[in-house]
This record gives structure tokens, sequence and C-alpha cells, in this order.
């Protein structure tokens, strides 16, 4: 989620977001996901469920019930997936600046 309500943003506030508006070339946007994703990137697509959920929760704004309804699972079922995730990223998915 971006602070729209201020009329300038500045770069650094725009986390990963700024990194793909600077850098159109695909091995660096294949290298920033590894980078940030870390183990949920895998070639065997077993973690293809918790990527989703990811994309899901994201687009959501990170609110949970929503996410809920939208991936029809229990909220005990979306909230594993979220510790699942940031298990696997390292990331707190509740921070600004690693969620974004």
């Amino acid at each position: 989620m971006l602070p729209r309500s201020q009329n300038i943003i500045q770069f650094e506030e725009l986390g990963l977001l700024g990194n793909f508006l600077s850098n159109s070339n695909i091995e660096s946007i294949r290298q920033t996901a590894q980078n940030e994703l870390g183990k949920l990137i895998c070639e065997d697509n077993k973690n293809k469920d918790l990527l989703y959920s990811l994309y899901i929760y994201l687009v959501n704004g990170r609110h949970l019930e929503k996410t809920m309804k939208d991936l029809s699972l229990s909220m005990g079922g979306i909230q594993y997936r979220i510790r699942k995730i940031e298990e696997l990223t390292g990331k707190n998915l509740k921070d600004f600046h690693t969620a974004s």
C-alpha cells in the first residue's frame, strides 16, 4: 500500500515497487524477485499456492478477511499461509517497506 495521502512520494518510500519502476530489464526483475521472495520461489512450483496467496493478500491491501474470502480459506488457514510466507521470505508482511 502506497502512502497515497501525500502529494509527493519519496523514491525510498516505494520499496520494491521503486526497484521495478527503475529497472525494466527482465533479468534484473528476476534477480529482485529472487532476492525479495527467497525460498518462496522454487523451480518445482511446490510453493505456488503460497505465492498466489501472497499476491491476493497484497492486492487486498493486506486485509486478512478479504483475502480469506477470495481464497476460500478459514482465518486460521490464511494466517498459517502468511506465517509460512514470512518464514520462507524472511520478511514481515506487516512492515510497509518489505511488503510493498
